[in-house]
Formats: structure tokens, C-alpha cells, sequence
């Protein structure tokens, strides 16, 4: 019997990968990061914005935003870095640590 024409199925190059089984960077993957992204954009832009009154600045570092986000996704400090970064936030230092310049925001409770 010659070994290079029988195929088993689910072994080799030719085999699609079961549902749930992809492997990593799969479009399926990366579609659930990007939604997994847009919903720390949301939590973010719904908490705090990039500019804002004096009596409103707050200072947080990425350990403590991807504290504040561990309930919806484990997320990487590089992911939460470039959120911010291309939300418009800016980094000032304070002895020697930097942290994100943050404005809280006000919402109103109706009754």
C-alpha cells in the first residue's frame, strides 16, 4: 500500500479545524478581540474623558484601568496603552510613574 495517497481524515494539511477549535489569529479570533476592544473603548469613553475642568482630573495608571476592566475582559496593558493613546489621552509623570490624565464624567441621575 502506498503510504502518500491514503488521507485519514482530520490528520494533515488538508483538515479543517472543528468549530471552536481555531487556531490563533483565526478571523474568528481577531473579531472577537476587536469586539472584546470596542467594549473597553465603551467603558472608557462612558467613564472618562480626554480633556475636562481642573476639578475633574484624575490620575490612573494602566494596571489600575485593567484593574477596573478585569470584570468584562482580561485585557493586556498594550491593549489598554493604545486605547488610550488613540482616544486622545495624554501621560504625565509623577515621581517617575507615569499615569493617564483622566476627567471623570458627571452624569445625572434622574428620578
Amino acid at each position: 500500500m502506498d503510504r502518500n495517497r491514503i488521507k485519514i481524515t482530520g490528520f494533515g494539511s488538508n483538515c479543517e479545524p472543528a468549530p471552536g477549535h481555531e487556531p490563533k489569529g483565526s478571523k474568528k479570533e481577531k473579531s472577537v478581540n476587536e469586539k472584546m476592544i470596542e467594549v473597553m473603548e465603551n467603558y472608557i469613553r462612558e467613564n472618562y474623558m480626554p480633556l475636562g475642568v481642573a476639578e475633574d482630573k484624575m490620575f490612573k495608571s494602566s494596571a489600575r484601568l485593567q484593574y477596573e476592566l478585569r470584570e468584562f475582559y482580561p485585557y493586556s496593558l498594550s491593549e489598554i496603552c493604545k486605547v488610550m493613546e488613540d482616544a486622545g489621552y495624554k501621560v504625565e509623570f509623577l515621581n517617575g510613574v507615569p499615569f493617564w490624565v483622566v476627567y471623570e464624567v458627571h452624569r445625572d441621575i434622574i428620578d
